[in-house]
């Protein structure tokens, strides 16, 4: 019997230095906005207080609607993802907090934080701080780990995107000053450049269809009339630049109208949408 409670022990220390030595790689928590057993978004502010506990325990923490700094951005696995399940029976409330990392492994779970209390608010209070406990135990303190393998999440890749399309916001800015398309010859458009051609000529079609944005995290879906998704915006560093998910693509603001604007063999081609935000 001895050599059994040794044994777990032994296994409960050697699982408890395991898991904060792989926390500690992490240098971020992102909070989502709401919990799928919750009713609405921060109900009972839950997730306001989730934020709040991990940022007691030395967490660098941002909800998920929150700006990100540029290296989240750039590398979204720096960040863990935290979650709180529902563990909960009809006597009794029962919160634990997960911890993922941008592959959607589970990191870190705590142990159960348990109330007994009637008042739903109070009791899910008193069991989130309850798990939170177990963050107290870890001692947190980022360490990088050279390691660490790096796997691009969708705002990643967006603003991979947005580097490589700079350059052509800037070329399409040009052509709108001067009239003139890009082209796969850049020294015969410099030639012409003294030519005035009215930006109509650049513009190759008008969206006449209304387009409607709807906020999510990080960006904006796009559906029609009919509510039928037509494509997905990310938010760019730029102002009124968005990047077009899985496409070549930028939809940008110039002159009070939504451009829809992508680069298709070498050429810059762009269209005049109905968006409404």
């Amino acid at each position: 019997m001895k050599k059994i409670v040794i044994f777990a022990v032994l296994f409960l220390a050697m699982y408890s230095g395991y898991a904060q030595n792989n926390i500690n790689n992490y240098k971020y928590v992102i909070v989502p906005n709401s919990y799928k057993f919750l009713n609405s978004a921060n109900e009972y502010r839950l997730n306001e207080l989730t934020k709040f506990l991990f940022e007691k325990y030395n967490f660098v923490t941002f909800m998920e609607n929150d700006a990100f700094p540029d290296e989240v951005i750039s590398n979204g696995c720096l960040a863990l993802r935290a979650n709180v399940l529902d563990d909960s029976g009809f006597f009794k409330t029962i919160l634990k907090i997960e911890l993922k990392n941008c592959k959607g492994d589970i990191v870190y779970t705590t142990l159960e934080g348990i109330s007994r209390e009637k008042d739903r608010a109070v009791a899910y209070n008193l069991a989130l701080r309850g798990a939170s406990k177990s963050l107290d135990g870890l001692n947190y303190s980022y360490a990088p780990d050279a390691n660490q393998i790096i796997i691009p999440s969708e705002t990643t890749r967006a603003q991979e995107q947005i580097n490589s399309l700079k350059k052509e916001i800037e070329t399409l800015r040009e052509e709108k000053i001067t009239g003139v398309e890009t082209t796969e010859t850049p020294q015969t458009n410099r030639n012409v450049l003294k030519k005035s051609v009215p930006l109509q000529t650049v513009i190759k079609a008008t969206d006449s269809a209304s387009l409607y944005a709807q906020e999510i995290p990080n960006g904006y879906r796009v559906v029609d009339e009919t509510s039928m998704v037509v494509f997905t915006l990310w938010q760019s560093n730029l102002k009124d630049v968005f990047i077009v998910k899985d496409n070549n693509a930028i939809v940008y603001k110039e002159a009070g109208l939504w451009i829809y604007s992508s680069v298709v063999k070498g050429k810059t081609v762009s269209k005049i949408m109905s968006l409404h935000f």
